[in-house]
């Protein structure tokens, strides 16, 4: 990521910290290769006498996946910035995938998978010198199938989210996964977040404050303001999914809708659009998937940005 013309973040891997040498002890620990290499996560090998390292990035799924979301943008960035310094990249995913400057490997569908990464990486990917796990509710547990060093990446828990998304045993199953079994899974490896609410999250399911590194997002280069609605117009938007709650957001508005005057423009696209705009009533607007140009735009208009969701691990 750019830097932020204010504050000055960047969305960098894992930055200094993992440049330690307490974390270094620790990675040499795990039977890798030297990770001393890996200041600023990966250090630039030309001209300054660093070996080119292997870094293999097992998530989810690809930015060209139709539910791609922030997660995914994160990692994109974090790959593409790690190849720049000259290293060796690799994401393996599952579910649709696009050719990236890095190498993608499509491994199997959305739940496949979990059970195809631990023989993909053992027949293609077990010289590399690091995984970085993400970690989007279930776990792939890397050191139990690999012995070289691993970074878990966390956006944010999905405790509260399994009994949404499933049904039990299935959700009780899910989430002592990612409660119980992944935290001791990497018990001796760091976690990377970027906020401090989950940061707080991952220290509740017992990870040691001194294993936990917060990334902080960039932002692209903004383009230049655009004008601002002269009447008023509210703002939400992201992936239309259950746990953002916005049908909550579409009862609060026919309350108020007759006192603010105005409309309620809700920009994206999932599987909740359907019932969402069944629910709607006067005053809504549904865009759909938008362009970022479009976003920027309708950003810029709004005289307030409406987020309703139950748990999000970003810092909004």
């Amino acid at each position: 990521g750019r830097r932020h013309p204010r504050r000055g973040c960047r969305a960098r891997a894992v930055g200094r910290e993992v440049s330690t040498e307490v974390d270094r002890a620790r990675f040499r620990r795990r039977g890798g290769a030297d990770l001393a290499l890996f200041h600023e996560f990966a250090p630039p090998p030309i001209g300054g006498g660093h070996q080119r390292a292997s870094i293999l990035f097992v998530a989810w799924r690809d930015l060209a996946n139709r539910q791609a979301g922030g997660s995914e943008v994160l990692v994109d960035r974090l790959a593409s910035g790690v190849l720049a310094r000259g290293h060796r990249v690799t994401l393996l995913c599952g579910g649709t995938v696009a050719e990236r400057p890095y190498r993608v490997v499509r491994n199997g569908g959305t739940y496949t998978q979990f059970l195809r990464a631990p023989l993909a990486y053992l027949r293609h990917f077990r010289s590399y010198d690091l995984i970085v796990e993400v970690c989007n509710g279930m776990p792939f547990l890397a050191p139990l199938w690999s012995r070289r060093p691993v970074l878990c990446l966390v956006n944010h828990m999905h405790t509260e989210l399994w009994s949404i998304r499933f049904r039990p045993p299935f959700s009780t199953v899910g989430r002592n996964i990612e409660r119980v079994v992944m935290p001791r899974v990497h018990r001796e490896n760091l976690f990377l977040t970027v906020s401090p609410s989950t940061a707080e999250s991952l220290q509740q399911i017992g990870v040691g404050q001194d294993r936990i590194r917060q990334i902080c997002n960039g932002v692209e280069a903004p383009d230049p303001p655009t004008p601002r609605s002269p009447e008023p117009m509210f703002l939400a938007f992201g992936r239309l999914a259950d746990y953002k709650r916005l049908d909550l957001l579409l009862r609060l508005w026919d309350r108020v809708r007759h006192v603010t005057g105005g409309k309620l423009v809700i920009a994206g696209d999932g599987p909740e659009r359907p019932r969402l705009q069944a629910l709607a009533g006067p005053g809504v607007e549904f865009t759909g998937r938008v362009s970022d140009a479009e976003k920027h735009r309708l950003m810029c208009a709004a005289w307030l940005f409406l987020h309703p969701a139950l748990i999000e691990g970003w810092g909004i």
